[in-house]
């Protein structure tokens, strides 16, 4: 099966599914530690789709289930909810599983629930089979671990989708007003967060936590918007499948532009709160533009500047494949240590090696780093590592 088919048949299955769990696969659950794990670990927010409800009494649960996978394998699993560890585990896989190994670490796996104990579960291992889903729910790496219902993805608290709908209202795109420019709405997710969880200076702090929150409450933001620009279209129906077809890829191309954008918006407000001097899309040789350059520029371009003290990152949503595309970026430093941020949980231990052996430093959120293979944990930084090290490498 393609990537675009496999990802559409993952969508297809969200669509007509009851419930949807997502989440991408730590190195635990891909057999990339090399540990005596079994099956797969999910959140207990993905109790109810497998229980009814959340378990409320001190024994194990159990259900028998029947999953298909990538629309070829068919495994009669289990279930287990483990109270004493507050884990909810999927295993009886059988033997020689297919699809279970350390090169789908990071891997998103989308799980839906068709009927009683009947489940369909897709494992999507490249870039472009894991945007084209999330992408299709208007969902962002950060979404990760979230149960959902294909009608309904509300991952906000009552006051922030109360500061949200006010704001979506206020830009009027109901009534045909234009969409708002991105910088915006990034700008308007941050002061959202940091009013409703009275939490202003959690980029110095904590900026590892900060950009996550700000991504989601981002998400919800645009999620709102496109409920009240194209609500009231989409109640009323179309008069053709060519109108049905246009307005649906305009909606994809909206999304897939703002996901990387939205990114680079928050860390750029990330170092500037912490005060580091630097220049986004800086043009370096030829067509060649890193996402950002610290200090600046013209650093870059002046030859008597020491390249040891430039600093040179790539901002990635998603990197399984993508990581690669940093390498060539500047070639003032293309003997020096290249710097890729990310907001994906876990990637496998060959992929981890090789951006090692290119001299890749790979920085993600503090939180997300146990989802990598333990054996590259250590070498992994957080994005406080990474604003620590630039901080002293540019003074």
């Amino acid at each position: 099966m393609s990537d675009t088919t496999l990802s559409d048949a993952a969508i297809g299955a969200t669509d007509r599914s009851r419930a949807t769990y997502i989440k991408f696969l730590s190195a635990n659950d891909s057999g990339a530690t090399g540990a005596h794990q079994s099956g797969i670990l999910l959140s207990r927010k993905a109790c109810p789709m497998i229980f009814g409800a959340l378990p409320r009494d001190h024994v194990a649960k159990r259900n028998d289930v029947r999953v298909t996978w990538q629309d070829d394998v068919t495994t009669y699993s289990t279930f287990t909810w483990y109270e004493s560890k507050g884990e909810l585990r999927l295993t009886r896989l059988g033997r020689g599983f297919p699809y279970l190994n350390p090169e789908v670490t990071g891997a998103l796996f989308v799980f839906s629930q068709m009927d009683d104990n009947e489940y369909l579960a897709y494992i999507l291992n490249t870039d472009d089979e894991i945007e084209a889903y999330l992408t299709a729910f208007s969902l962002g790496p950060q979404d990760a671990n979230l149960m959902f219902t294909p009608k309904s993805v509300d991952t906000v608290e009552a006051a922030e989708g109360l500061a949200i709908r006010t704001y979506v209202e206020y830009l009027g795109v109901a009534g045909g007003a234009d969409w708002p420019r991105s910088e915006e709405v990034s700008r308007e997710a941050r002061d959202i967060q940091r009013d409703v969880n009275r939490r202003r200076r959690l980029e110095l702090t904590n900026p590892d936590l900060q950009i996550i929150e700000y991504t989601r409450v981002e998400y919800a933001i645009f999620r709102e918007i496109e409920s009240q620009a194209y609500g009231h279209t989409i109640a009323r129906g179309f008069d053709s499948i060519e109108d049905f077809v246009s307005l649906a890829n305009t909606v994809l191309n909206r999304r897939k532009s703002r996901a990387g954008k939205s990114f680079e918006h928050h860390l750029a407000s990330l170092f500037r709160a912490n005060g580091l001097p630097f220049e986004e899309q800086v043009k370096t040789e030829g067509n060649k533009k890193p996402d950002f350059v610290f200090p600046s520029g013209d650093a870059y371009h002046d030859m008597s500047y020491p390249a040891e003290k430039l600093v040179i990152l790539g901002a990635k949503t998603t990197c399984k494949d993508r990581w690669r595309q940093i390498l060539n970026e500047a070639d003032r430093i293309k003997d020096l240590t290249k710097y890729l941020v990310t907001l994906q949980q876990g990637i496998s231990p060959q992929q981890l090696a090789e951006m090692q052996s290119e001299n890749v430093q790979l920085v993600v959120p503090k939180a997300y780093i146990k989802s990598y293979p333990k054996e590259f944990q250590d070498s992994i930084w957080s994005i406080k590592d990474f604003i620590d090290f630039a901080r002293n490498a540019i003074s």
